[in-house]
């Protein structure tokens, strides 16, 4: 199988890079994502005028065509520069979840010509059993349904228009999962933004009694939950993509810093113990793209994908933090300014490891359909 990018492909992270150029200073990115809504709204308007960040949606729902592996060029690319954006949950998943649902295309198509905004709610059980959780509890009323609870650490929360709420097993596996469409400023709904390593202005959002009418619950007709385990596989994917792009970014860094910074009147890139880590770097970043297109390869075919995302995700949080940690190593002095790049990216990675599931989490999937 041939995993190295198409033509096509290599003029995405082209124009991506040139879109984003000059954005990407580290003082920059403090001041943007230091206050809402957290990313720079021309640059996120630009994404999706020019149909980057809408590729791998098909052109009749409103996006740009291609495939998935189109998408996840753009975002490595984002992730390279770096530049925060929504475009993980806010896109990715959010568009994802409103596609699959196969019922109302207008929220769909609002999303991907930035009309309105989304952000995703995941409500996700506790990973470690006794340990509470953050998590919302859907409950029927006349007309509709209301939502009592907290979800936490929802990227971007604060500055979208509306929320999907995606609860599974709601409705006790009867009726599929319900998705939730909630408008942010309705009565009930209140935010608090939580500092991360990553950036990302997540918030916590609670709900307090709020009534979603039966209009804006979405709930496919064949009771499947198929979508839903498609639009969390490619969102997966899509955040390894996204770490995938740092790790590669930090250590094209730490190769030039081993060109150019001198000990003993040479080069620190002529020291044997400087080549093997730059080397070993090389070898992750290269294993983790391919596992990543590998699994997108999959999703394009339409082929189950559960295990493949698992073990990519699995695989790629572990080697980008190996290659990220090993840039800090590298650029010695430089690596432990927090206003330096190379910071940057290992807190992307860092900020990213645990979301839509931790590397326990996914090997426990690989294990279980291994030894099923």
């Amino acid at each position: 199988m041939d995993l190295s990018l198409s033509t096509r492909q290599v003029a995405l992270a082209e124009t991506v890079r040139v879109l984003c150029e000059g954005r990407s200073d580290p003082g920059s990115w403090e001041s943007v994502t230091s206050q809402e809504p957290g990313y720079d709204r021309a640059l996120w308007s630009e994404l999706l005028r020019s149909g980057l960040a809408t590729a791998g949606f098909s052109e009749g729902v409103g996006g740009s065509g291609g495939d998935l592996s189109d998408l996840a060029v753009v975002i490595e690319g984002l992730a390279r520069v770096p530049v925060p954006t929504p475009i993980l949950n806010g896109l990715v998943l959010s568009g994802q979840l409103l596609a699959g649902s196969g019922q109302d295309r207008s929220w769909l198509a609002d999303l991907l010509a930035g009309r309105r905004r989304f952000a995703t709610c995941m409500v996700e059980p506790a990973e470690e059993p006794g340990r509470p959780g953050l998590s919302a509890t859907p409950a029927r009323v006349a007309g509709g349904w209301t939502l009592e609870g907290i979800v936490g650490f929802v990227p971007y929360a604060a500055s979208a228009d509306e929320l999907l709420v995606v609860v599974p097993g709601a409705t006790g596996g009867e009726e599929g999962a319900p998705l939730f469409v909630v408008e942010a400023d309705t009565n009930g709904v209140t935010m608090e933004v939580v500092p991360t390593v990553g950036g990302d202005r997540r918030c916590h959002v609670r709900f307090s009694s709020v009534v979603v009418p039966a209009s804006r619950v979405l709930t496919p007709t064949s009771g499947s939950t198929g979508w839903l385990f498609r639009a969390l596989d490619v969102a997966r994917v899509m955040v390894a993509a996204d770490m995938v792009g740092a790790a590669a970014a930090s250590l094209d860094h730490a190769t030039a810093w081993a060109k150019s910074r001198e000990q003993f009147a040479t080069p620190i890139g002529s020291f044997q113990a400087i080549q093997h880590r730059l080397a070993d770097s090389l070898i992750d970043v290269t294993a983790a793209r391919d596992a990543v297109y590998d699994a997108l390869g999959r999703l394009d075919r339409h082929e189950p994908g559960g295990v493949a995302v698992a073990a990519a995700k699995a695989f790629v949080t572990d080697a980008c933090r190996r290659v990220t940690a090993s840039a800090h190593q590298v650029c010695g002095g430089e690596g432990i300014y927090a206003d330096q790049p190379v910071h940057l990216w290992h807190r992307r990675v860092a900020s990213l490891a645990p979301e839509l599931g931790t590397v326990r989490t996914d090997r426990e999937a690989v294990a279980a359909a291994l030894l099923d």
